[in-house]
């Protein structure tokens, strides 16, 4: 009757005739109904979620069974401790438990142990993401619970193999299968197992954006779990269906709904501790985005803040990082970028301890960002350098290289050119790996610009001549133009005039193709510049007539006074008289304007 009882989910009543019994079996002779009983509670009491009180009433029945010499009944109870080990995600306990119960059922040819611990074993798989060998252990045991006749078995089976598939995106296939175990279970009358199916099939609609079939399965299993006092299946189904409110912005619903949720949960938590911690802390986060969305800041921190310490209380490293981040991005909408930026650096430490290195330079790089808010360049760069060494070493060549040129930019924000120019090219190196061209010479451009802050021109002129050469190979010849300007500049300022008129006439050259008039009448301008400071008068003369029919064609405030010098700058290219020459030297004239090289493009 007692396992009647929870066969049923009436647990008060199961719990009470397993404990009478328990209780009422003192003597040696009855040392085997008090083990029974002992397995009894045990059940019970796990399918309650009460796990510690479950894992202590499985010891003393393995205990009993041990004392009798009863290998099945010991074994039955290794079964339970893997199946409650396993709801707490103790892989390596869970395993150990089943497989020291497979070889005493294998041993005795207990078919129906067998069969159940070959599904707890799947599960333990498929939590491992080992989805093959989970399949192959559901798929042994579903066989042997038909061979049996065990309908509730054989539902649990169907349910495994339903799970895999849905992990695996094979939602066709996994609808089909969640579908047979929910008429087993309706047919054998297991409530449980039947909303847990329904429960199965609304998450797969869901995944598939077919929220109304979603809503209505949901809406199935919350009766089914109301109608049979499961309190954590019913919260469980109303969250879901908050999910789905929330995503179809039907946020009043969705506030309702997630708020009877978490009183179910904190009910439960009170009265039992039944193990309802993590969907709590899953529904405050999701309350927490539904206020963030609503623009109710201060409930979505209060909500975020909640979930944080519950997965902080129960060991869920990774989930209490990721809601650490949500908070962060709360406070940077708030513009509070210290605040944030604190909340991002102490989930970057978590998933460091738990070896998710990709999201802990993630979360650094969103520190950096908000220092940089800040305009706390040196704290800003340290999150980035450390963030680019984590990239570097997860084979995340690109994110390092993004990481790098954000390390960079902050140092010339700073003022600290080597430093920055030194990134810059790193960044550059790495991006020419990885077929990131336009980036390449983006960076090499960037670091030109603060070795030319720092005056060292040769490097930098050469920097964005290799960047002029990449910008030309990807076919990007406004900015192919724009660096060869630069490092014409950079050549006329180190006196090395032939290098520098040779290209500012392949830069006027590209403009001219691409239609840019008035930045080829700049690069004109300039090497009729350099060919008047070597007396080469007849080919400035040239330069600046070229330039100057292109400048009376511009539109531009600056229009007459650049005719004007141009004008005055041709006279003055003219061969001078014998008496001019011993009263004035020829004039050099000052660089004509000229177009930018490529600014460095944000990194993401």
């Amino acid at each position: 009757m007692a396992r009647t009882h929870h066969l049923h989910a009436r647990y008060a009543d199961a719990a009470s005739l397993f404990g009478q019994v328990e209780y009422s079996a003192n003597g040696e002779e009855d040392r085997k109904e008090r083990a029974d009983a002992l397995y009894g509670l045990g059940m019970v009491s796990a399918s309650q979620y009460k796990y510690d009180g479950a894992e202590d009433f499985y010891l003393q029945a393995r205990y009993m069974y041990t004392l009798i010499h009863d290998d099945v009944g010991r074994a039955n109870t290794l079964r339970g401790l893997g199946d409650i080990y396993y709801r707490q995600l103790k892989w390596s306990e869970s395993e150990d438990a089943f497989t020291l119960a497979q070889e005493v059922y294998d041993a005795h040819g207990d078919d129906q142990g067998r069969a159940s611990t070959l599904c707890g074993l799947g599960h333990v798989y498929r939590g491992r993401s080992q989805y093959d060998q989970a399949k192959e252990a559901f798929r042994q045991s579903h066989k042997i619970f038909v061979h049996i006749g065990d309908g509730q078995g054989e539902a649990k089976t169907l349910q495994g193999l339903a799970s895999v598939a849905h992990l695996e995106s094979k939602f066709a296939e996994a609808v089909e299968v969640w579908g047979q175990a929910e008429k087993i279970c309706a047919r054998i009358g297991d409530e449980m197992g039947r909303a847990e199916a329904l429960m199965g099939i609304g998450g797969l609609y869901c995944d598939q954006g077919n929220y109304a079939e979603a809503e209505s399965t949901y809406a199935q299993a919350l009766e089914v779990h109301s109608r049979i006092g499961n309190h954590r299946g019913r919260a469980n189904a109303l969250y879901s269906l908050g999910k789905i409110f929330l995503g179809q912005s039907r946020y009043s619903e969705a506030a309702s709904i997630f708020g009877t949720a978490i009183a179910i949960y904190a009910r439960i938590d009170i009265y039992g501790r039944i193990g309802q911690d993590e969907r709590r802390a899953n529904a405050l986060c999701s309350a927490g985005e539904l206020y963030q969305q609503n623009r109710q800041n201060m409930q979505a921190a209060s909500s975020y803040t909640k979930a944080t310490k519950i997965y902080g209380r129960i060991g869920q490293d990774e989930r209490r990082a990721n809601t650490l981040c949500s908070t962060g991005e709360l406070y940077k909408s708030d513009q509070q970028h210290g605040k944030a930026a604190s909340f991002y650096n102490e989930a970057a430490d978590i998933y460091g301890r738990i070896g998710q290195e990709e999201r802990r330079a993630n979360a650094l790089c969103s520190a950096g960002e908000l220092y940089k808010k800040d305009r706390q360049y040196e704290k800003a760069a340290s999150p980035y350098t450390k963030a680019a060494e984590i990239y570097g070493r997860i084979g995340q060549e690109e994110h390092r290289a993004n990481a790098l040129c954000r390390a960079g930019q902050l140092c010339q924000s700073d003022q600290q050119h080597g430093k920055g120019a030194s990134f810059y090219t790193e960044a550059a190196e790495i991006y020419g790996r990885v077929g990131r061209n336009e980036r390449q010479a983006n960076s090499l451009c960037s670091a030109g610009e603060l070795y030319q802050s720092d005056q060292q021109h040769g490097k930098a002129a050469s920097l964005y001549a290799k960047g002029a050469e990449i910008y030309g190979l990807i076919g990007q010849d406004e900015r192919r133009a724009n660096a060869l300007c630069s490092a014409g500049e950079l050549y006329q300022s180190d006196q090395q005039h032939r290098k520098a008129a040779s290209f500012y006439n392949e830069a006027a050259e590209i403009y001219g193709r691409i239609g840019q008039d008035e930045s080829r009448a700049n690069a004109l301008y300039s090497a009729g510049e350099i060919y008047q400071s070597d007396q080469q008068h007849g080919k400035a003369a040239s330069f600046y007539t070229e330039a100057a029919k292109i400048y009376g064609r511009v539109d531009g405030n600056e229009r007459q006074e650049r005719l004007g010098k141009i004008n005055r700058k041709t006279m003055k290219s003219l061969p001078p008289t014998p008496k001019q020459q011993k009263s004035t030297g020829a004039s050099v004239g000052t660089s004509a304007k000229r177009m930018p090289c490529a600014t460095q493009e944000s990194f993401t």
